[in-house]
């Protein structure tokens, strides 16, 4: 008789065959093979911000970008800085259907006489016949200045009209915050008070006026999209919150929420070209709760797909829009990409080799590896998926049973004859650092000290056996001085580091500023992972871990220092600020840049290891990571791909800290120099005083912060061990331990009888 679990993994793979198949491909020789009619759509990804050119400009501010028809409009404030004044430009950038330049207006230069003191600002644009209308505001309240205008661009010659003045009878304190249109109709949004109204006019005739319910003025809001249903307009307004639908029906002038409470949250949801509604996860665009398009079939970049907003779902083409901040060099990106679907897939022929990522999407270094490794003659192409395919919605990681019921299936996914050849993040699931599930890659790929930081990968093995690879890694541990601390000392005692916390730090516990009492056990244990674990056992039964919980116990607080009441973390910049007064800081560094920013202060900074028995130096977490499971059909085509996100090439472009020597050399002297060059921006701008440098961590970079760096991932002696699981049992115990509900053996024994039980599980 089969047991519960050979029949729940039966249902699986089956269920697993038959959702593979939405996503095309044949079988050939038990291969998948991508066919001429599966889905592909072409990206093409569009900097907004050299396509307008505004490279000469210190600072740069996206006030406002739409779809209007066939055309992509983007509106700035540009700053310049010049030691004494700062002054701004107002430009509007329009675009064709293909990304191209049409025209850049500048809205002072064509405003003749302004008033030079008034605040301009895009409000929204329209499209009547072939001719496009953009409207704006010159707001001066002092002076009681209070316009919109708009100004024409020929969209065929790129020829820009004058601008006119447009009367919307604004009464004192009133302002117009956005504009939309639809066919023949005008609605205006006006801020009146706290209240937002909705004015509708069609051929300058006002047909309605009502208060929009949901949102208030002073919260900041965005019409997101408008379309047409018959009789019914239909709004999409979002503030920070989200993005709600509202109804104007023309025949009643009714308005109103739409009557099925739509309630959009995520990365944009626009009512597509079939009348349905489209949204955006991780893995790819929905439609109806099913999946339309991953974005494992397109040749655009996974990560910034997933990050992008959802802006147009036209028949044969997508556009997506993605912002974000460059912290290495601390300036703006600003994109627009272009999904256009292809007539027949051109990687028709290729062996399709299915990969998932264990914890949401990949980083956007692993999706360029996957983008270079796909674009390549190689007869193997790399399909992504996430857990949004298989759950139809994110995954709520902090719902325990939801996580639990998540990582059983991704184990029976690994085991299927269909379940994934690449498993990204691996670390993420519990149980999955064995030969059931993942490879060993040691004899596979060899990584020498010389190239790479050894230290850390052979930290992951496993009886001497590497069944995941590292792609980067964060370092965490004590930040102070090295002339504070002993010669040559690499971390703290407990005993040492008590003496730190009432003499350097004045009394003040720098790792209770961010961790509580139970995480603050963890990364004690976490320091000294192998004392606890060897050849599949646990052993906490020691003096090493009854020192360490009893220390804590004694000494440390329940909550961290910024923990509120409701367990929410508070981190204010005053707050940080006053951190790196510090001259000894609990401290993790994610970013290249981390380190620099925060050592300003110190004169030979140092990364020592959290306390522990022995004082063992500062401990690394992975971020990033790649496996081959067990499973996988065509080992040497992984390996390949492998060895592609380990070179230098892919390395580079590593948000975190890479585990490429070459790419890390790479990488810091890329934060120095655009850390310097953000410090040189900073001071010319008149309107920043030296406190505002300080609120804002703005500093040169510290001399001989290189050969810091680099130093400092040479010194990380540990790596954290303990998975979801481990973590949860650890702070279970730890709680009642700590309350006073238990006594130090029965924790070491509790806490031993139930992770050993984890151990064995996974063994099974």
């Amino acid at each position: 008789m089969e047991t519960k679990r050979e029949a729940a993994a039966i249902l699986a793979v089956l269920m697993i065959a038959g959702s593979l198949s939405v996503l095309g491909g044949c079988k050939k020789n038990n291969e998948e093979v991508i066919r001429e009619e599966d889905t592909w759509y072409y990206a093409k990804e569009i900097d907004l911000n050299t396509a307008c050119d505004i490279s000469g400009y210190d600072s740069v501010s996206v006030d406002d970008h739409r779809i209007l028809g066939d055309y992509i409009l983007v509106s700035y404030t540009l700053f310049k800085y010049d030691n004494e004044t700062v002054s701004d430009d107002k430009i509007t950038c329009i675009f064709d259907s293909e990304g191209e330049l049409i025209n850049s207006v500048d809205l002072k230069a064509i405003s003749g006489d302004y008033d030079e003191e008034a605040y301009m600002e895009v409000l929204g644009c329209s499209q009547e016949n072939d001719v496009l209308y953009c409207y704006y505001s010159e707001n001066n309240w002092e002076k009681d200045i209070n316009l919109i205008k708009r100004f024409s661009v020929d969209p065929s010659s790129g020829n820009v009209g004058e601008p006119e003045d447009v009367d919307f009878a604004l009464a004192p304190g009133e302002r117009v915050e956005e504009m939309a249109f639809c066919d023949d109709y005008t609605y205006i949004f006006k801020c009146s008070g706290m209240a937002v109204i909705l004015y509708a006019y069609k051929d300058g005739e006002l047909l309605m006026e009502k208060e929009v319910r949901g949102f208030l003025s002073y919260e900041g809001f965005a019409v997101d999209g408008i379309s047409r249903d018959g009789d019914m307009i239909r709004f999409y307004i979002s503030n920070a919150s989200g993005t709600i639908e509202y109804e104007y029906d023309v025949n009643t002038n009714d308005f109103k929420r739409s009557g099925s409470e739509k309630f959009y949250s995520g990365n944009g949801t626009v009512r597509g070209f079939d009348g349905r509604y489209y949204t955006t996860k991780s893995g790819g665009i929905y439609v109806d709760d099913e999946l339309y398009l991953s974005f494992g079939d397109t040749d655009g970049n996974l990560y910034k797909l997933a990050c992008s907003k959802l802006e147009r779902v036209q028949e044969d083409r997508i556009y997506l829009y993605y912002w974000d901040l460059d912290f290495d060099t601390y300036k703006l990106i600003n994109n627009m990409t272009i999904l256009k679907k292809a007539d027949k897939n051109p990687n028709a022929g290729k062996i399709l080799i299915n990969a998932e990522s264990a914890f949401s999407t990949v980083d956007e270094m692993t999706a360029e590896g996957i983008r270079k490794y796909n674009s390549e003659d190689n007869g193997y192409y790399i399909r992504t998926m996430s857990e949004d395919y298989y759950y139809g919605h994110p995954l709520n990681y902090s719902d325990e049973e939801e996580w639990k019921k998540y990582e059983d299936d991704f184990k029976m996914r690994i085991l299927s004859d269909d379940g994934p050849d690449i498993i990204f993040q691996p670390a993420k699931v519990s149980g999955l650092n064995s030969g059931q599930y993942l490879m060993d890659l040691s004899e596979d790929i060899v990584l020498d000290t010389g190239s790479y930081y050894t230290n850390i990968i052979d930290k992951l093995k496993v009886d001497d056996k590497l069944y995941s690879i590292p792609l980067s890694f964060r370092v965490e541990g004590i930040l102070t001085d090295r002339s504070l601390v002993k010669d040559g000392a690499k971390g703290f005692t407990f005993e040492e580091y008590k003496e730190l916390v009432s003499t350097i730090c004045n009394g003040d516990d720098p790792m209770n500023d961010i961790y509580s009492k139970e995480d603050y056990l963890l990364q004690c244990l976490s320091t000294s992972g192998d004392l606890w674990f060897k050849d599949g056992k646990v052993d906490f039964d020691q003096e090493a871990f009854r020192e360490t919980a009893e220390y804590i116990k004694d000494n440390v607080p329940d909550k961290a220092n910024m923990e509120t009441e409701e367990g929410s973390v508070v981190i204010g910049t005053d707050y940080l600020r006053e951190q790196t007064t510090r001259k000894a800081r609990a401290f993790y560094m994610l970013f290249t840049s981390d380190l620099l920013r925060e050592t300003s202060d110190l004169d030979e900074p140092v990364i020592l290891g959290f306390p522990s028995s022995d004082g063992r130096g500062c401990m690394a977490k992975i971020t990033e990571s790649v496996a081959i499971c067990s499973s996988a059909k065509h080992k040497d085509a992984c390996i390949d791909f492998i060895k592609m996100l380990l070179s230098p090439e892919i390395q580079e472009l590593n948000l975190y800290n890479p585990v490429n020597r070459e790419a890390a050399e790479f990488l810091i002297d890329k934060a120095v120099s655009s850390m310097d060059e953000y410090y040189e921006r900073c001071i010319a701008d008149p309107n920043l005083t030296q406190y505002d440098l300080h609120l804002m961590g703005v500093v040169k970079a510290p001399e001989g912060a290189r050969e810091n760096y680099l130093k400092t991932l040479d010194s990380v002696e540990c790596v954290y061990t303990f998975d979801t699981a481990m973590s949860t049992i650890v702070s279970e115990e730890a709680r009642a331990y700590f309350s006073g509900q238990m006594d130090i053996d029965t924790f070491i024994k509790n806490l031993e009888d139930r992770v050993q039980t984890v151990l064995d599980e996974k063994k099974e």
